[in-house]
């Protein structure tokens, strides 16, 4: 908890005391602290919650908390906001604490047949909703939280990767530096978007741009165009493939994410809970016995299922 820290310049040494790690830095006895008015809440007032809550095979979903956020799914957005209500009045009550207008927001499937809550100026109904990093929208669409993560990527591959000091670097010293300071944004998104292979190929396009510009190829004064372009693109798909596609990184954190959900210790969370309504054997035998459904109402792209996407992902891993 208290560790020796001994700081070294040249041949000198000084000692540094005092220096705390671990539960006692100021954030992580803060989010310790935050956890027990909000587990007091959930321990006493679940049982009311119930009524209202979501349901899946293997029990009704009603509240999610992580520090001090709270997440509730519920049948109908009413019962979410009762759920919400009934939560602020107990925090309010026993710990003087309150959600603050910012926070307050409610996301319903689109063309719901009920949308209306307990009070819409106090709790909004939107299409798009940012939980933990993550955009969620309102029809299952990944589209604005992909490009969001596009758009941080390129702003960060510019802060990092170009700049004045950046340009003088070896070019391996600037690919590792694309890795640590690109990639991880991919990542901490991408495992939840269905795997297409559009998609993919949207994503390793913007990494040979990005090779590209880190390469910074030439034209030889006795090349012509078409002879630099050959080149230039052979140069920069070894480079990809010895840095690994996108594409490919992708598609192993999809079925990754999947066998972690499938696991008998994470069948009581969220995701795994959620994964398990309407499988791919309940619509088929679904559409075995009734046929077609027809519930399609809206007309534009169709989105790609969870699980034919995780089918797909295996399939692009296998072929390579």
């Amino acid at each position: 908890m208290l560790p020796k820290i001994v700081v070294r310049i040249g041949t000198g040494f000084t000692h540094i005391g005092n220096r705390g790690v671990g539960s006692l830095t100021g954030s992580r006895i803060a989010g310790m602290a935050a956890r027990v008015p909000i587990q007091h809440a959930c321990c006493t007032r679940e049982p009311y919650w119930r009524q209202f809550g979501f349901l899946t095979p293997s029990g009704r979903l009603t509240m999610s908390t992580y520090v001090d956020n709270l997440f509730v799914a519920g049948r109908s957005c009413h019962g979410v906001t009762c759920i919400l209500d009934d939560v602020e009045v107990f925090l309010e009550s026993h710990w003087g604490l309150a959600i603050k207008p910012s926070s307050r927001l409610v996301m319903a499937p689109r063309h719901a047949a009920d949308t209306s809550v307990s009070d819409e100026s106090k709790w909004p109904v939107v299409s798009t909703m940012r939980v933990l990093g993550h955009y969620l929208e309102y029809d299952g669409s990944t589209d604005f939280c992909f490009n969001t993560t596009v758009r941080q990527c390129w702003r960060a591959f510019f802060g990092n990767c170009t700049g004045r000091l950046s340009v003088k670097m070896p070019v391996p010293t600037r690919v590792a530096l694309l890795a640590k300071a690109v990639v991880p944004i991919l990542r901490f998104r991408w495992a939840r978007w269905p795997f297409t292979a559009s998609r993919g190929e949207l994503l390793d396009g913007i990494q040979r741009r990005m090779l590209a510009i880190i390469l910074r190829i030439r034209i030889e004064p006795d090349e012509t165009p078409e002879r630099f372009c050959r080149r230039r693109a052979r140069e920069i798909s070894a480079l990809q493939r010895k840095c690994g596609y996108w594409s490919k990184m992708w598609a192993f954190a999809v079925v990754g994410w999947s066998e972690h959900l499938e696991r008998p210790r994470n069948s009581s969370t969220w995701a795994s809970r959620v994964a398990a309504v309407r499988t791919p054997g309940e619509l088929a035998q679904r559409r075995a016995t009734f046929g077609r459904p027809q519930t399609r109402i809206a007309s534009g792209f169709i989105r790609r299922r969870w699980w034919e996407s995780i089918d797909f992902a295996k399939e692009t891993l296998n072929r390579d």
